[in-house]
């Protein structure tokens, strides 16, 4: 049965209709944006509509997406009403509507999402206090289809320009050190540069060509290594050093997209010296004035997506500051594309090599090589006894040779010059037992001997941490797959000597925690290799040529060797 007032509600439906049938005109010419501009992503637009409604589209406007696309402005013309199985002629002529006081079907076509009555059509907002307000997908839908992109080309943001490393990681870095060893290539109107890397850096006119890393410690390899604690994942094989000699140096607007910039990587700023302004700005022109501005200071690490280029585009903007700025930026770079009818070339023996860093690349099993380091303590280690049909082992040794002194030599020996980094497997490294005499101002007649009352030189004992961790650094980056072993330094007898011994292996243990690929090998720790449990040094391994000498007996070196040999092999 209709109840009294369906007459009323069918003069207020010819009504609606009317004003529903100005909202579809206008809501089918925004649909031909939509389906002219976004096609291929209508039904994706049209889920985000209906998860912010909590129901499906077709049931709250009545019609299918291809219905609704062809709905006709004209009055008289049926709007499909799939919700309530009935057309809006029909309600108008109160034909098959069931009407039970407020239960009347009409709410369900309109169910109240908006009660900004002001907004609505009048006859709408006459039904909207017993029936509901108008849905809110029309709503949704025309605010969606009035800032639709005007250059669907660009995407829209959708992550954020850059990822700054709190904590500023790299404070630590001398920025006179690095200007001073840094020798710029190329001068730039507003900017020098430096440029190694494993294949040529095009940008903008500006052609670097391939470069080897220099060898050796330097203030970047010390970089390079602290960064690998920072990003241990970080790839890269080009680097780009740029100096702002002051604030008018800048950078304008551009973006990191060339093609051989490797997609989906990532591409790494460290940033020394003076505080400077960098402005990311989104190449969307509906977003084209928000700014976002990230100050750089000393030692920060920024990071940035090669997707992200698309979207964004960035600035070094000037400064009235009169301090220099160095960045050093990281990138993965593909290689060249070869020349039609050419075929790859064998590289020369002699040309530099280029490993991507943050690689661990898998070599052949016979070709492994495993690497011992040491001042004196490694003399009497036989490479043959050490290798196997698995690794070849290679020993180098520098008698009374500090940490800084290895390197060196290690430099300038022919036969570390003729390894190839990529074949080493594992490095074991015994360094510092020299520098400990030297913290304490030990002479050399004296190395053998019990000492007592020897103090510990501070700034000697800085000056060895600095050497250790420079070598390291230097073998790190010089095998960048192996896996570095640093060894404790071997216990003495005279105490004061252990007191220097334990505040180096500890430095050496922090070091360790914090680097991947390189780790401590603690020989008394839970084995005791050379001492007993009461801390007593295990005389019978090293010579009597002294009352504390440290060098090894050929007990003492058949039992270090058997104790590598096993950790080199597992």
């Amino acid at each position: 049965m209709e109840c009294s007032n369906c007459e009323n509600l069918r003069a207020q439906c010819k009504e609606l209709k009317s004003e529903v049938s100005i909202l579809t005109q206008k809501i089918d010419g925004l649909l031909e944006v939509l389906f002219r501009e976004q096609t291929d992503s209508f039904s994706q637009t049209e889920s985000a509509l209906v998860q912010s409604s909590g129901t499906n589209t077709d049931e709250i406007i009545g019609t299918s997406p291809k219905t609704f696309q062809s709905v006709s402005t004209g009055t008289d013309d049926p709007i499909p009403c799939q919700s309530v199985g009935t057309s809006t002629d029909d309600l108008c002529a109160g034909n098959a509507l069931q009407c039970s006081d407020s239960n009347c079907t009409i709410s369900q076509i309109f169910k109240g999402v908006s009660n900004n009555t002001s907004d609505l059509p009048p006859a709408v907002a006459s039904l909207n206090e017993t029936h509901g307000s108008v849905s809110d997908v029309l709503f949704d839908l025309y605010c969606e289809a009035s800032t639709v992109s005007q250059n669907p080309s660009i995407p829209e943001p959708v992550e954020p320009p850059y990822l700054l490393i709190s904590g500023r990681p790299l404070a630590h870095i001398d920025f006179q050190e690095l200007d001073s060893e840094t020798s710029f290539s190329r001068i730039h109107a507003t900017r020098s540069t430096r440029y190694y890397g494993q294949y040529p850096y095009k940008y903008s006119g500006t052609v670097h060509e391939a470069c080897p890393l220099p060898q050796g410690s330097s203030c970047l390899q010390r970089i390079l290594f602290q960064l690998k604690t920072v990003l241990p994942e970080f790839q890269f094989n080009s680097i780009l050093i740029t100096k702002y000699h002051d604030g008018s140096d800048s950078l304008s607007y551009h973006c990191d997209n060339e093609p051989e910039i490797v997609e989906q990587s990532q591409i790494v700023t460290i940033s020394f010296g003076e505080t400077r302004s960098i402005k990311f700005r989104s190449l969307s022109k509906s977003h084209i004035n928000g700014l976002t501005e990230l100050l750089v200071e000393h030692g920060d690490i920024y990071i940035m997506s090669k997707s992200s280029q698309y979207i964004y585009e960035h600035c070094v903007s000037p400064d009235p500051t009169d301090q220099p700025r160095i960045s050093i930026t990281l990138r993965l770079l593909s290689p060249p594309p070869l020349p039609l009818n050419s075929t790859p070339s064998r590289p020369s023996p002699d040309a530099p090599q280029w490993q991507v860093h943050g690689t661990s690349t898998e070599t052949p099993t016979p070709d492994k090589l495993t690497v011992y380091i040491s001042s004196s303590m490694f003399r009497k280690v036989n490479e043959s006894k050490m290798s196997s049909q698995h690794q070849k082992a290679v020993v180098f040794f520098y008698p009374g040779a500090t940490a800084l002194d290895i390197m060196n030599r290690l430099k300038k020996d022919p036969k570390f010059s003729r390894l190839n980094p990529d074949q080493v497997h594992k490095v074991y490294l015994l360094c510092g037992t020299n520098n400990v005499d030297q913290i304490l101002h030990v002479n050399k007649q004296n190395h053998s001997n019990f000492i007592v009352n020897h103090e510990i030189d501070e700034k000697q004992l800085e000056g060895a941490k600095r050497d250790i961790y420079n070598l390291i650094s230097f073998i790190f980056n010089w095998a960048i797959s192996a896996e570095v072993n640093v060894i404790n330094i071997l216990p003495r007898i005279s105490s004061c000597r252990n007191m220097a011994i334990n505040h180096l292996n500890s430095f050496i243990s922090h070091l360790c925690n914090n680097i991947p690929r390189v780790t401590m090998i603690k020989t008394e720790a839970h084995r005791g290799l050379f001492s007993h449990k009461n801390g007593n040094r295990k005389n019978q391994y090293f010579s009597r040529n002294g009352s504390d000498n440290v060098h090894f007996t050929q007990l003492g070196i058949v039992r270090l060797a058997k104790f590598l040999k096993y950790f080199a092999h597992n």
